[in-house]
Parts: C-alpha cells; structure tokens; sequence
C-alpha cells in the first residue's frame, strides 16, 4: 500500500488553489482533517470528508473483517478491536445520553465542522433513513464537540498510534 501524507498532500493542494479535497474524518481520525479543515476554509475550498463511521466501528454493524473486494478490508485488525474498545467504553455512552444512535453521533460529528459534504457507505434503506435524520441542522454542541475532540487529543489518538 502507497504511503500518502495526507496533510501535507491535501494543504499542496489548497495552496495550488485546487477547488476541492477529499479525506478521511471522524471522531476516531480528526487529524489531520481538523488541520485541513481549517485551512481549506480559510481558502474558501470544498471539503469532502469520508468514512464518517471508521469502517463501522462507529456503527452498531461493526465487524472485524470486511471481503477482500471491499475497501474496508485494508483496515488493519487490531486498530478495529482497539478502536471498538475505545467506542464502547468512551463514545457510545455519548450517543446514548444524547438520545441519538451510534452512526447518527458520527455523521453529527463530521456535520458539525464547515465541511462541503460527507460520503457514506449505505447498505440499506433503513441505513439510509437513519444517516439522513442525522442530517436535520441540528449538530453536537460546542461542549459536546470540545468533549469529542479532547477524547481524540488525550486518550483516542494515542491509543490508537500505539
């Protein structure tokens, strides 16, 4: 698999003045998409976020193995048992109290930045009508968020690194 550094890739292309740029972004990868996202829209650039739900482990469908044919399968194993743990203990009980499902507190999440758009695997109708109530203007609180971005500074990106 490639090496790509995303950060500097995507903040090459926000300087050549590109429209648009994709990356990775959720509550359990918010670098180096906060970075790009404060630069981009300090550019005026578009800014398409994927993989809200880190290969569902920020779903209530989460899976250790995906089919070879399926992108997520270049996921390595142990970051997605890592990454569960982490959910289970420390970001479900966030979506619960706030009455809101797990994939539901993730595309909330990504929502809740400037971001032009975000792209979702959907596999089900009921999937999508639950992604498409996440998206109702009605965001994370600037506490919630502060909450979700100190987790991801003090405890996930560590964790998850090691």
């Amino acid at each position: 698999m490639p090496v790509v550094n995303v950060l500097n890739e995507g903040l090459a292309a926000i300087e050549e003045g590109y429209e648009s740029i994709m990356f990775v972004f959720n509550a359990l990868e918010q670098e180096p998409g906060r970075a790009l996202i404060r630069a981009g829209v300090d550019r005026g650039v578009g800014l398409i976020t994927r993989v809200p739900h880190a290969s569902n482990v920020l779903t209530n469908n989460f899976t250790q193995s995906f089919p070879p044919s399926d992108h997520r399968s270049l996921r390595r194993r142990d970051w997605l048992i890592k990454a569960k743990a982490i959910v289970d203990e420390y970001v479900k009980p966030i979506s619960d109290q706030l009455g809101i499902t797990l994939s539901q507190l993730a595309l909330k999440f990504v929502l809740s930045y400037p971001v032009s758009t975000v792209i979702v695997t959907v596999t089900s109708i009921k999937e999508l009508e639950e992604y498409v109530e996440a998206a109702d203007g009605s965001y994370l609180s600037p506490r919630v968020l502060g909450d979700l971005e100190r987790l991801y500074d003090e405890l996930i990106s560590i964790r998850l690194s090691q």
